[in-house]
């Protein structure tokens, strides 16, 4: 996936079988995006507390972001921590109350909106490849715990391994006033 955007590039300016190509990587991004699409009924189940959180993997040195970079993490436009290692960003699968949670009140986009945007990213080279989709809050934990550079968005009743953390927002973490995931 991380040469798609190149061969799009040279697609416009190269051959039939270069255009292939293309085609085919692009069909590739597709087919992973359309990958992570799940039904609410293939979704195991996930607690929906009205308040999530950001949690992260072990090695990830920052304990607290702002508003504004929860965004640009989670939409793929930050795309590094502040030590430089690279983020893995794991969003909850599409039909969950997490998903749903994050289209309405972070993205304002729909479902449709999400991966236009995110196929953009791909076409033009921002992503290397399309945000992993969870399918359980147990899974979120598991790439985070395992992970290096993983975000994961799960609901703020979850229980937490010892070796994860959770992102303060603006200072707060959730159950505080004002905390941004919050319903």
């Amino acid at each position: 996936m991380t040469s798609l955007a190149t061969t799009l590039r040279s697609a416009a300016h190269g051959s039939a079988r270069t255009l292939r190509a293309a085609t085919a990587s692009l069909a590739l991004a597709l087919a992973a995006l359309n990958a992570s699409t799940v039904t609410a009924g293939d979704v195991a189940p996930h607690h929906d507390s009205g308040s999530y959180m950001l949690i992260v993997s072990p090695d990830v040195e920052v304990i607290g972001i702002s508003a504004a970079d929860v965004g640009r993490l989670l939409l793929g436009q930050r795309r590094y921590w502040r030590s430089g290692q690279q983020v893995v960003l794991l969003l909850p699968a599409s039909g969950s109350p997490a998903r749903r949670y994050l289209l309405d009140r972070v993205f304002r986009m729909t479902e449709a909106d999400y991966r236009r945007h995110t196929l953009g990213q791909l076409y033009r080279g921002e992503l290397d490849y399309a945000p992993k989709a969870v399918l359980s809050d147990g899974e979120a934990l598991q790439y985070v715990t395992s992970g290096h550079g993983a975000l994961a968005v799960i609901p703020a009743s979850v229980g937490l391994p010892t070796d994860t953390h959770v992102l303060r927002i603006d200072g707060r973490l959730p159950g505080d006033p004002g905390y941004l995931l919050s319903h």
